[in-house]
């Protein structure tokens, strides 16, 4: 409980496992184990839906990835799997503008616009 919490971010989950050795590729599923043990350790994996349905039946997978949040960039929520969407509406099927995107909170998508690129000198300029 002393100790700070930890992020680890994987892009690209299928290129990650293929460069571990097979010990380290047996021992995967367990990092996952000890990591929720800890308590202080939380894993954000990015990667195409195609990708992830590569491992969404892995034990790892099944037993330690919360489908009900989540972020969507594009189009296609409403067609997707891998997000567990409580309800589909009819505004989810709409296409989106460039720059948007859906958190995904308990189930519940929220629309909202994300910054692709940030000037730090218009911020200080505005100081």
């Amino acid at each position: 409980k002393k100790n700070n919490r930890l992020t680890c971010i994987i892009i690209g989950i299928d290129t990650f496992k293929s460069k571990l050795n097979s010990d380290n590729q047996a021992k995967f599923d367990d990092l996952f184990t000890k990591a929720q043990d800890l308590g202080i350790v939380n894993y954000i994996i990015i990667d195409s839906t195609d990708k992830i349905k590569k491992v969404e039946y892995d034990t790892w997978y099944k037993n330690y990835v919360n489908n009900n949040q989540g972020i969507w960039i594009g189009n296609g929520i409403a067609e997707q799997f891998s997000l567990k969407i409580n309800n589909i509406t009819k505004e989810l099927r709409q296409e989106i503008g460039d720059n948007f995107c859906y958190v995904v909170k308990r189930g519940k998508p929220e629309l909202v616009k994300y910054v692709e690129e940030f000037d730090m000198t218009d911020v200080i300029e505005e100081l």
